[in-house]
């Protein structure tokens, strides 16, 4: 708040100076001068105004700073815990010569060196996504800003996911382990790490129709602590079917009160190695590439894809049909057989 003082006049009353915004025609910043008979009186007076102020400030006056930090409270009940942890760190760390500018500050040339700087220290990833919050911000908060700039290119991630016979291979390998519903789940219903350890087997599974249903998921908040929260978007909530043989192994961990599901990062410290020696050549997420790339491999409706794997785009659709295109001699005739056919106990009474 603005710093109240004691007017130099006999009168005893209390002033302040209030910023209340820019002029449009000159550019100048102004103010208004505020007097009251009492501090407290004053401090009212000044709250008042301080409440209209955001209605009459050019966004211009902003810094990028305020606008970020706008940006992000404005959409906090929206973001996971994790993705505002992130957005924050940001605006703490990202272009640190920008953020005490004013937007009306921001030229190409001083984006651009600003860019060029960090991009000297973190990967171009990182430019990237920190650039979009910024500019997205910016944006926001004065729409016909328009900032001209070249971002590092950033080289696609190679997409790996596991040859059938040594998924088969681990299958065996985890059956009976705390790991086994895990590596199901995301091989065989498409399901994300943080959706399978906030599922319910009770609730969330309707066993006679075999569908699973998705609208939550398990995720590290501000306090470092687990929380649960809605999925990772809107179309990330879904029911999807799952085979027979993986709903009784299902059916099994829900009946079994020694059953204790896995954290997310024990999932993954508990994977890796296990999948090393297998031959399983991706990362747990990987899993959730294969189903996805049976799908594609079998020309499933791109809407229904997405639907099934939680996307708002086709942007991973199209990743994963580049990665079959190579791989197309390999390819099932049919989902369900194909899933069905990981099944040990099927090979085991043949």
């Amino acid at each position: 708040m603005a710093t109240a003082k004691k007017t130099a006049s006999k009168s005893k009353s209390w002033e302040t100076t209030v910023f209340i915004g820019v002029d449009p025609t000159t550019g100048k910043k102004k103010y208004k001068h505020l007097t009251a008979p009492s501090k407290a009186k004053l401090q009212e007076k000044v709250k008042a105004l301080e409440g209209e102020t955001p209605k009459t400030i050019d966004a211009l006056s902003l810094t990028v700073r305020e606008a970020v930090e706008q940006y992000i409270a404005r959409r906090e009940k929206d973001l996971s815990p994790s993705t505002l942890q992130d957005y924050r760190k940001h605006a703490r760390s990202a272009f640190p010569e920008l953020m005490n500018l004013t937007i009306g500050e921001l030229t190409d040339e001083i984006c651009q060196r600003s860019i060029d700087a960090y991009a000297q220290t973190v990967k171009p990833k990182t430019v990237v996504n920190r650039w979009n919050l910024l500019y997205a911000a910016v944006k926001e908060a004065k729409r016909n800003v328009k900032i001209y700039i070249r971002l590092p290119s950033v080289k696609r991630k190679r997409l790996d996911m596991p040859e059938q016979e040594s998924l088969f291979r681990l299958f065996k390998e985890i059956e009976n382990t705390p790991l086994e519903i895990p590596v199901l789940l995301a091989s065989t219903c498409g399901l994300r790490r943080s959706e399978i350890c906030a599922l319910d087997l009770t609730e969330d599974i309707d066993y006679d129709k075999s569908l699973i249903h998705i609208d939550k998921a398990l995720v590290i908040g501000p306090d470092n602590r687990y929380v649960i929260k809605d999925t990772k978007t809107t179309a990330g909530e879904r029911t999807v079917p799952c085979p027979a043989w993986v709903l009784d192994k299902l059916a099994e961990a829900r009946d079994n009160p020694n059953y204790q599901p896995y954290k997310p990062n024990t999932i993954t410290t508990s994977f890796t190695p296990i999948a090393k020696q297998c031959g399983v050549n991706c990362t747990f997420h990987g899993l959730r590439h294969y189903y996805a790339s049976v799908m594609s491999a079998l020309n499933i409706p791109e809407q229904y894809q997405m639907e099934r794997m939680g996307h708002a785009t086709n942007y991973m659709l199209k990743r994963y049909q580049e990665y079959l295109r190579s791989k197309e001699a390999e390819v099932n005739s049919d989902l369900m057989s194909a899933l069905d056919s990981l099944n040990p106990s099927a090979t085991d009474s043949q």
